[in-house]
């Protein structure tokens, strides 16, 4: 009865009537195999069956801290300000996107289940792919990280200017399997940079002399014409 509630005679009985070997890993719930994993072949022999059992806990606790460890990263790089995002290096799947987090989403205005699976040829322009291409490849021939300065990318808000740093990720036979890549969208910063230098124009070619100090009184700029008029030289 207690083998019946578990459907082990079930399972048993089917494959007698079928005449076709099954396999199941479960765990088992004996006291002195507690926590163990047990992988059971099932196989007709006459008119009985051989039941084949071996111990792969040790396969299925790895297992189990490999997948603890990527939703450990996932939630990390999930949370980061900063697009995050991998392609694969290897021939099979060359290109291909793997992973794509919530920052990537944001800027580059696509989710991750329509990335993930995809090249970058059937996401992007021509032209911006094959610049993407070209920058992985080197990452690939080179085996050393690359940053990759003001790249321009046409989205639904316009023109956005993304630096971004490539990085080689490798296996544990030393080959490189994918291309990591940390991305910022420095749009803002660079027309923040841009605006300060043509204050800093503006205020060079003013005939009127300007000092500027802050509330302490530091000086913190003055033009020619203050220099002029004052007889300084602007030398500390």
């Amino acid at each position: 009865p207690s083998i019946r509630s578990k459907g082990y005679l079930r399972h048993y009985e089917k494959v007698i009537a079928t005449r076709r070997p099954s396999s199941a890993e479960v765990q088992a719930t004996d006291p002195h195999l507690a926590g163990r994993w047990l992988h059971h072949q099932v196989v007709a022999v006459g008119d009985g069956i051989a039941l084949i059992s071996r111990d792969v806990s040790e396969r299925r606790l790895a297992a189990q801290a490999l997948a603890e460890q990527r939703n450990f990263l996932q939630s990390l790089l999930d949370y980061l300000p900063l697009p995050v995002y991998a392609k694969s290096a290897r021939a099979e799947t060359l290109g291909r996107y793997l992973f794509w987090n919530r920052a990537a989403e944001r800027s580059f205005h696509m989710r991750a289940e329509q990335v993930v699976g995809k090249t970058v040829s059937e996401l992007f322009a021509a032209e911006v792919a094959a610049r993407f291409d070209a920058q992985d490849a080197q990452i690939v021939a080179s085996g050393e990280p690359a940053r990759f300065a003001e790249q321009i990318y046409e989205g639904p808000e316009g023109r956005r200017y993304i630096d971004s740093m490539k990085v080689p990720v490798r296996g544990a036979d030393g080959s490189i399997d994918h291309v990591l890549v940390i991305a910022e969208d420095i749009t803002e910063r660079r027309e923040q940079a841009k605006r300060l230098r043509l204050g800093a124009r503006v205020l060079a070619e003013m005939a009127e002399a300007v000092l500027i100090s802050d509330a302490q009184d530091h000086v913190i700029d003055f033009n020619p014409s203050f220099l002029a008029l004052s007889g300084q030289t602007g030398e500390a």
